[in-house]
């Protein structure tokens, strides 16, 4: 009897400890709701000011060289021509070796156009670095990147680079000669000549000699194509051997993904100085797709990307990118984009390349309107064949239209070597004359593994 009543007390008190601790759970569990719900309520109610965010970004937005490399860097050494294109790190740093003296030289003072005769004597010296771009680009912004690699730790850049002088495709620097000129002769599609002279600036050919030697395995040796092939570029870069590139694999309308997340949308709203709290109208059409829109624009939102449409009278002003609306050019407008293309990335990496980056490839400005257009690159390579990887047009210091192309693409980790360019050249048809020959990334969605081929640009892909 008395063991049974020990027994039964037993069980009430296994039974009031479960209840207690059952109540405590409860207690903790709601007072932890409360505490998250008041977190989530302050940071909802942030008022909606975007010079919070460019005030903590300023000085992130101000890394512009990033954003444009040349397609190749070669030299001439003990009379052999080598070239490295496949490689964004050993490009950068082979042609980051030169920037200081293009921003010192690249100037109307050092300016003056030659005959295009000329040409043939600069790219024919023993000695010479040769630079060839992605696409023609106005020299003004080959110098404003030079300018932010050289003074992007110091801030004391005061080059004005808002003119252009002259178009550049190609470029040739010659080390500095015995009457202590420098020269960089330049050369647009169109084979406009012209020649930058000082006699302030020297450039040290055997230090870039020395560190190209360096990565001597990873250099191929090339000619010029008008040894090989009719060409209206007679020294378009020809690789005599084989590149190793990447195989990737792409993925298109990664846009899907804004859909089912309010924090993705509620972000690119802001992005685009779009108040999510006063929103004029919000619409969903049949594909699912979604438009919101304010006084200052609309945003769409599709599985391909999105594209920002300023209204007549509005637009975002570029200092909610840059900070500052005072002596705004084509510098300015280049780090708004580019701290547009660094949120996008925040927000989430495939929305905008994942593993590739977003270069810029042209620059076009008419009438007060400026449209810069950025491709997607894996390890400075192209990827063609779809739309440009993000585009945005600025007119009188606003945004007035932008659009991204939702694509990620993947490293992966096999290599493959392509087949030599000289081989395709020639076997194109004779009445096929190429403004460029390089190696591209086809944009294949449906593959696993993508590989660099040689593509022949025509003067009308240009």
């Amino acid at each position: 009897m008395k063991k049974r009543r020990v027994k039964r007390i037993f069980e009430i008190i296994v039974q009031i400890t479960a209840v207690v601790l059952f109540v405590t759970l409860i207690v903790l569990t709601f007072a932890m709701i409360v505490a998250f719900s008041r977190s989530s309520l302050t940071t909802g109610n942030v008022p909606f000011d975007l010079d919070m965010l460019t005030s903590s970004k300023k000085s992130e937005l101000s890394e512009i060289d990033g954003y444009m490399l040349p397609e190749l860097v070669g030299l001439s050494v003990d009379g052999e021509k080598y070239a490295i294109s496949a490689s964004a790190n050993i490009v950068s740093e082979l042609y980051g070796l030169i920037q200081p003296t293009l921003s010192e030289m690249i100037s109307e003072e050092s300016f003056r156009k030659v005959h295009s005769e000329a040409w043939l004597e600069y790219t024919g010296a023993d000695e010479f670095v040769y630079v060839r771009y992605h696409n023609e680009l106005p020299d003004n912004i080959i110098a404003l990147f030079a300018d932010a690699a050289v003074y992007s730790s110091t801030g004391e850049n005061e080059n004005d680079r808002n003119h252009v002088l002259t178009y550049v495709c190609e470029l040739v620097l010659m080390p500095t000669d015995a009457r202590g000129v420098t020269r960089i002769a330049t050369r647009s599609l169109d084979g406009d000549v012209a020649v930058y002279e000082s006699s302030e600036a020297s450039f040290d050919y055997a230090r870039i000699a020395d560190t190209a030697m360096s990565y001597r395995s990873s250099l191929s040796r090339f000619v010029f194509l008008g040894d090989v092939h009719s060409s209206s570029l007679g020294t378009e870069p020809v690789f005599l051997d084989s590149i190793s590139t990447r195989d990737i694999m792409l993925s298109s309308d990664t846009g899907f993904l804004v859909f089912n997340n309010e924090s993705y949308k509620e972000s690119l709203m802001r992005l685009f100085s779009i108040n999510p709290d006063k929103l004029l109208s919000e619409h969903e059409d049949a594909s699912g797709n979604i438009s919101y829109t304010d006084v200052h624009g609309v945003l769409y939102l599709r599985t391909r990307g999105f594209e920002y449409q300023g209204s007549p009278d509005g637009g975002v002003d570029i200092s909610e990118y840059i900070g500052y609306t005072k002596g705004i050019g084509l510098e300015e407008y280049i780090r708004a984009s580019v701290g547009m293309i660094s949120e996008i990335q925040a927000i989430n990496k495939f929305f905008i390349g994942n593993d590739a980056d977003p270069m810029l490839y042209s620059v076009e400005a008419s009438g007060g309107r400026v449209r810069l257009t950025f491709e997607y690159t894996i390890d400075n390579i192209l990827v063609t064949g779809g739309r440009h990887a993000f585009v945005a047009e600025f007119e009188n210091g606003k945004l007035t239209y932008a659009d991204v192309c939702a694509v990620a693409v993947k490293n992966l980790i096999t290599r493959s070597n392509s087949y030599s360019e000289s081989w395709f050249i020639k076997s194109l048809d004779e009445d096929v004359i190429p403004m460029n020959v390089s190696l591209v990334y086809e944009s294949d969605y449906r593959s696993s593994s993508v590989s660099a081929k040689w593509a022949a640009f025509m003067p009308s892909d240009e």
